[in-house]
């Protein structure tokens, strides 16, 4: 292994790196190929994920069914403009461990966490005991046609 130690000038503290020829950049022709080479170079040990060591563990929910009558908590919510207007990104924790983020820019979940955090100055902390709910529903689009759709809501049920 031939790691190459660097001081970085900014810092002055140890700095892993590797220094690669042409040839071996070149000679890169895979996804498997790229990993040997930079364990080769800087050591196995120092190649790590990304998701575990810059991330913060939470994973973009792909289907919100996936919390319906699931308990969590809402850890944190921001509001962003999207393509399609405002939504909300949530940041939730299983009852079971499971961290997602939980995109939504419907009549439901968002303007729930909008109505909350306008009555409370609160973006976060808020239990969900039942999880989400779902709402399936027909709609007629701009021509004429009638559509099936899908909003999703915090289970506030006792």
């Amino acid at each position: 292994m031939a790691t190459a130690a660097k001081k970085s000038a900014s810092t002055e503290v140890e700095v892993i790196g590797a220094n690669y020829s042409v040839d071996e950049l070149a000679g890169i022709d895979s996804f498997e190929a790229a990993l040997a080479l930079v364990s080769e170079k800087i050591g196995e040990e120092n190649v790590v994920r990304a998701d575990q060591e810059i991330g913060d563990g939470f994973k973009l929910l792909e289907n919100k069914d996936t919390l319906i009558d699931t308990p969590f908590i809402i850890v944190s919510w921001d509001f962003h403009m999207g393509d399609h207007g405002e939504f909300v990104a949530a940041k939730v924790v299983t009852k079971d461990g499971r961290k997602f983020i939980v995109n939504d820019g419907s009549s439901g979940l968002r303007d729930q966490l909008m109505g909350f955090t306008a009555k409370k100055n609160q973006r976060g902390g808020l239990l969900c005991a039942k999880g989400l709910r779902r709402s399936d529903y027909k709609y007629t689009d701009e021509n004429g046609v009638e559509k099936p759709a899908v909003t999703y809501y915090l289970d506030t049920s006792a």
